[in-house]
């Protein structure tokens, strides 16, 4: 049979040849934090659902308040557990949420600190990449995309660690050039 089909995943490329796949989680973490929110936040959900679940209980009886309320606050809870990215340092990518940036297209990571890392939200490139959450705004790094392809020509990334996350960065991109010259 010649000819890709349907299923077919494409030719296989060097990367696939040496089991490096595009984009994949590797095998050794560098750094890793979830961006979580903070305790005054989880206090807060509970705090305004409680409003409405005393108009429903009112209206409809104490049980189906409690009812609201404990399924409010579960949903909340759930909202900003979804809402908490992982910023993950490998051997292979740089992952913030979702997202993944393989380490070979990394450029070197610059640590933002309190005025600066809002500075550069505020008046940078607005074709960058974000991962940010309103409770994670005191710090976070730059990372220059080198990939031509890409869209974004830069990731600004959250992060409470700022230069823990620069550094573990800069040591995993080292490997991976490393591992890739011994290849």
């Amino acid at each position: 049979m010649s000819g890709p089909t349907a299923c077919d995943a494409g030719p296989v490329t060097d990367a696939d040849a040496h089991g490096q796949r595009e984009g994949l989680d590797g095998t050794r973490v560098a750094y890793s934090e979830r961006l979580w929110a903070p305790v005054w936040a989880w206090i807060l959900v509970p705090a305004l659902v409680s409003v409405v679940a005393i108009a429903y209980g009112a209206a409809y009886g104490a049980g189906i308040g409690a009812v609201g309320l404990i399924g409010g606050s579960a949903v909340g809870w759930l909202a900003l557990i979804a809402w908490s990215p992982v910023i993950r340092v490998d051997d292979r990518v740089l992952r913030a949420g979702r997202a993944r940036l393989p380490l070979r297209y990394a450029g070197d990571a610059q640590p933002l600190i309190g005025p600066a890392f809002r500075e550069e939200l505020r008046a940078g490139d607005a074709r960058s990449f974000v991962v940010i959450r309103p409770w994670a705004m005191r710090g976070g790094v730059t990372v220059p995309v080198t990939d031509e392809q890409d869209p974004h020509p830069r990731w600004l990334v959250a992060s409470r660690r700022p230069d823990r996350l620069a550094d573990a960065l800069t040591a995993a991109r080292t490997q991976h050039a490393r591992a890739d010259q011994a290849e």
